[in-house]
C-alpha cells in the first residue's frame, strides 16, 4: 500500500512536469531513470537520511564480515531523536539505557534497521520473520552466554535486543 501510494505520486508528478512516466523510462533508458525514481523514494519515505545511512552502513559491515561484537563502545554514534522516541516508547527500557545503548553505533544501526522493516514489511512476512529473529534471540544468541559472563558490555547489549526485539513481535 505504501509503495503503491508512492508510485501513484511520482507518476502523477512526472505527469504533472509534462511527461509520461513510461515514455520517460524508453527515451531516457533505464539507467537515468533509476536514480530519479530511488532519489524521489528517499525523499518522499525517509526525510530523514540518518536512518537509510545507518542502514547502509550496517549493510556493509555485514558484507565485508566485520565483527560488530568488537565495536559495542557507548559513545560511537549520536541517536537522531526519530529512533530515541522510536524506543523510548519501550516501557522496559529505562532513559539511561537507551541513551548508552543507542549510542553504541552497532546497536544504533540494528534498531534503525528493525524500525524502518516494521513500516515496510507486509504484516503477514514481518510476523513470520520477526518470529524468526525472536527464537534467535531467545535461544541461539543466549545459548552460549556464559562466553560472556566477565564481559559486561556484550551481556547488556544481548539483553538490549531482546528488549527490542520482544516488543517489535
Amino acid at each position: 500500500e505504501v509503495w503503491l501510494s508512492l508510485v501513484e505520486r511520482y507518476v502523477r508528478d512526472v505527469e504533472a512536469a509534462g511527461s509520461n512516466p513510461v515514455t520517460s523510462i524508453i527515451t531516457e533508458g533505464v539507467d537515468t531513470f533509476k536514480p530519479r525514481i530511488y532519489a524521489f523514494f528517499v525523499v518522499s519515505v525517509f526525510p530523514n537520511s540518518k536512518v537509510l545511512n545507518s542502514i547502509k552502513s550496517l549493510r556493509n559491515a555485514c558484507a565485508h564480515n566485520n565483527c560488530l561484537l568488537n565495536n559495542l563502545n557507548i559513545g560511537s554514534t549520536a541517536p537522531n531523536q526519530e529512533i530515541t522516541t522510536y524506543i523510548s516508547k519501550i516501557k522496559t527500557i529505562g532513559k539511561e539505557e537507551r541513551n548508552k545503548k543507542l549510542s553504541c553505533r552497532p546497536l544504533f544501526e540494528i534498531v534503525c534497521l528493525l524500525k524502518v522493516y516494521k513500516e515496510f514489511v507486509s504484516p503477514k512476512i514481518r510476523k513470520h520473520s520477526m518470529n524468526n529473529l525472536k527464537r534467535f534471540i531467545h535461544k541461539r544468541m543466549f545459548m552460549h552466554i556464559k562466553y560472556y559472563e566477565n564481559n559486561h558490555v556484550v551481556k547488556t547489549s544481548f539483553e538490549f535486543l531482546k528488549k527490542v526485539i520482544d516488543n517489535l513481535v
